[in-house]
Parts: C-alpha cells; sequence; structure tokens
C-alpha cells in the first residue's frame, strides 16, 4: 500500500510545523482505541498543543505522520496548503484502503475456488478409488466362480475319463474271455 504521506508532503508539513514549534496546532484524539503499548506511547505526548510540547514530551516525527494516517491527530490551521496536503493525504488513504480490501476480497474468493477445485478433485479421486475396489472385488468374485466352475469341470473330465478307462477295460476283458472261450 503507497504510504499516507509522500516525502514532498512531508517535507512541507514537517517544515511548517518546525516554523510554527510554538503555536498550537496539534488537536489529539481523547481515548483512542489502541493496543496497551501504543496507548501508553500515544499518551506521553497526546497532550501536547504545540510542536515544541510534543517533542519535549517524546514525541517525534514519524508518531505525527501514523497519528494523522489513523485520524488520531488534526493540524489546526488555516494555512490552505497544509489543509490541502492533509484532506489530500486521507482521501488517497482511504482509496488505498478500498484498493486494498478489494485486493484481499479477490485473493480470499481465489483461494476459496482454489479449495473448492481441489475438494472437487479430492472427491473425483475417491470416487475413482471405490470404483476400483469394485471392480477388484467383482474380478475376485469372478476369479473364484471361474475356479469353481474349472473344478468342476475337471470333475466332470476326471469321472468321463474314468469311465471310459472302466469301459475300455471292460471291453478288454470281454475280448480276452472271447479269446479264451474260442
Amino acid at each position: 500500500m503507497a504510504f499516507y504521506l509522500n516525502k514532498d508532503e512531508k517535507v512541507i508539513i514537517k517544515k511548517y510545523l518546525k516554523d510554527n514549534y510554538g503555536t498550537e496546532l496539534l488537536v489529539f484524539v481523547k481515548n483512542p482505541k489502541l493496543s496497551e503499548k501504543k496507548l501508553k506511547r500515544f499518551l506521553e505526548y497526546s497532550d501536547s498543543k504545540t510542536f515544541d510540547e510534543f517533542t519535549d514530551n517524546g514525541g517525534n516525527i514519524s508518531n505525527i505522520w501514523n497519528n494523522l494516517k489513523d485520524n488520531l491527530l488534526q493540524i489546526n490551521t488555516d494555512d490552505a496548503v497544509i489543509n490541502n496536503i492533509t484532506a489530500v493525504a486521507s482521501k488517497r488513504y482511504q482509496q488505498n484502503l478500498k484498493a486494498a480490501k478489494v485486493l484481499a476480497a479477490i485473493a480470499l474468493k481465489e483461494k476459496a475456488e482454489k479449495k473448492l477445485e481441489i475438494y472437487k478433485d479430492e472427491q473425483k479421486a475417491k470416487e475413482s478409488i471405490r470404483a476400483a475396489r469394485k471392480l477388484a472385488v467383482q474380478i475376485e468374485k469372478d476369479t473364484r466362480r471361474s475356479k469353481k466352475n474349472m473344478r468342476k469341470i475337471l470333475k466332470v473330465l476326471v469321472k468321463i475319463h474314468e469311465k471310459k478307462i472302466a469301459a475300455a477295460a471292460k471291453a478288454s476283458k470281454k475280448k480276452t474271455q472271447k479269446k479264451k472261450v474260442h
């Protein structure tokens, strides 16, 4: 995200504050919603009305920039240049925030779509695995049936073969008996 104030704007504001160091220009927000650490630091210099008091109370110029950005500070002046800079910076910052939110929403949407696509792919893979397992079970059943059928066929073939052998043996016995009788 772009800076709240660009370098030239910072130079102009800093020069204005230093040139008017004894003038009451600074108005800080009372009871801001900040983290404990930031609030402690903010309270050290937030009662300051002039830039001179601000620096004496431990504030530095980066605190000015951050407080302006966070709407915790206003510079009360009749100077049109300073008022214009802070108004334009605030408007620009709000636009940047909106753009960042839009980009974040787009990124979140893309992430959700990617997760959905991955989920669908996982479901397809699981369905393929289930189908493969069913096919393997069916092949196993068919193989068992085939083995049972082969056993039955072999038993029948063995019986047929045994009958043929028995018949051949009987026929051979009859022939030998006929030869003996003649």
